[in-house]
């Protein structure tokens, strides 16, 4: 049951996020003459839930990865820590599957130790949308994120 309580809590942003659009495009069909905010916020509610699909892959993923080196010695551990922050420290979403795969794999010390690196490296609470999404290396624009938030398969997400 605990672990099934971190993968839902690994995901919460994009979940609370789809919500958020599927509540608004649901406002949108009711009260506005036009049915373009209703199709963008039901496209963002769809996208978000694929991510949060993603975010529970993750999750799973960074977990097993996690138990395994710290069954084998603290510098395996460490070096493990240190690839997942470099992969995960990209957006919101990413970071907060990160901090329960810490939690799950080696409990609340694990969910410290990988919090403050992300704070020490300058992310805070509200560094909501992906690194980047401000300048012309937009994520949003790139086909790989879209393949990976959509979970195809590994060799069609090479460009």
């Amino acid at each position: 049951m605990k672990s099934g309580m971190n993968a839902m809590l690994a995901a919460w942003p994009p979940l609370f996020l789809g919500a958020l659009c599927a509540a608004v495009a649901t406002f949108a069909y009711w009260t506005l003459p036009t049915t373009v905010p209703t199709a963008l916020f039901g496209f963002g509610g769809v996208a978000f839930a694929a991510d949060a699909r993603a975010r529970r892959a993750d999750f799973r993923r960074a977990r097993d990865r996690i138990a395994s080196a710290a069954s084998r010695s603290d510098s395996v551990l460490v070096r493990e820590l240190t690839q997942l922050y470099q992969q995960h420290k990209r957006s919101w979403c990413q970071r907060t599957s990160l901090i329960w795969a810490a939690a799950a794999a080696l409990g609340p010390a694990g969910s410290r130790f990988v919090r403050r690196g992300f704070r020490k490296h300058g992310y805070q609470w509200w560094h909501i949308t992906p690194d980047g999404t401000f300048s012309r290396h937009c994520p949003f624009f790139k086909i790989s994120f879209w393949w990976a938030l959509f979970g195809l398969p590994e060799e069609r997400r090479r460009v």
